[in-house]
Formats: C-alpha cells, sequence, structure tokens
C-alpha cells in the first residue's frame, strides 16, 4: 500500500459514513410516505412495510454506527503518522489534505503559498511519512 493509499482512508470511511446516511434518509423519505394515508382506504401492507422498514434502518444505523468507528480509528492513526513527520510545515499540509479532506486550493489559500508550492511541500511530506508497521486495514 503506497502512503496515499494509507493517507486516503480516513477520507474514504468520511465517504461512506455519508453515502450511509442518505441511504438511510431516501429510506425514510420513501416509507413515511407511504405509513400516512389520508384515503381513508384500508392498506394491507402497511404493518409489513413499516416492519421491514423498521428492520432496513436498524441494519443501516448499525453498520454506520461501525463505519464511524473505524473512521474514528483511523483518523487517531493517520493523526499519529503525521504527528511523526518532523516538519510543521509538511504536517500542516498533510492535515490539511488528509484530515480535513480541503482541495488543493483551499490548502494554498489557508497557507498562504501558491498551488505549485504546496504540492511540492505535499510531494516532500509524503517522503517523510512511514506506515506504521503493526497497521491493519479497517477496510
Amino acid at each position: 500500500m503506497s502512503t496515499k493509499e494509507y493517507l486516503r482512508q480516513y477520507k474514504a470511511l468520511m465517504r461512506m459514513e455519508r453515502e450511509i446516511e442518505d441511504e438511510i434518509e431516501a429510506l425514510r423519505s420513501r416509507y413515511m410516505g407511504k405509513a400516512i394515508s389520508y384515503t381513508g382506504m384500508p392498506s394491507a401492507h402497511t404493518p409489513h412495510d413499516l416492519s421491514d422498514y423498521a428492520a432496513e434502518v436498524d441494519l443501516l444505523f448499525q453498520e454506520l454506527q461501525e463505519v464511524k468507528l473505524d473512521s474514528i480509528k483511523m483518523y487517531r492513526q493517520i493523526n499519529l503518522t503525521i504527528n511523526d513527520v518532523t516538519s510543521a510545515v509538511h504536517r500542516e499540509v498533510l492535515r490539511l489534505r488528509y484530515l480535513q479532506c480541503l482541495e488543493w486550493k483551499s490548502i494554498a489559500l489557508f497557507m498562504n503559498y501558491s498551488e505549485e508550492r504546496v504540492y511540492q511541500l505535499h510531494r516532500e511530506a509524503l517522503d517523510m511519512v512511514t506506515i506504521p508497521k503493526d497497521y491493519s486495514s479497517l477496510q
């Protein structure tokens, strides 16, 4: 695994969190619309649909909690790895990019450097990173 792949794992987990949250919201919208009927007509499927909804939401919440726990662990591990970089400027570039998930342009503006200089600092910083020997992928 490359250094970049290792550092990108936190962002990937954050993306997974958002996807699961979006899925829960879509499920809520789909089922909540069905749950209320103003027609007065009987609906044989409503109890079954709601129990299916509850089961699906419960599974998604469990999955979300697991991904959140993994993302917290990954954040801590990457943060410790970045802390081992001796240069403060290089650490800042890595933190902004991989822990705060900022785009290059935002990093350049924040640090008051050109984008080219940020790319250069990033390349240098990657050479300074040592992936922990005891690292095990959370995915």
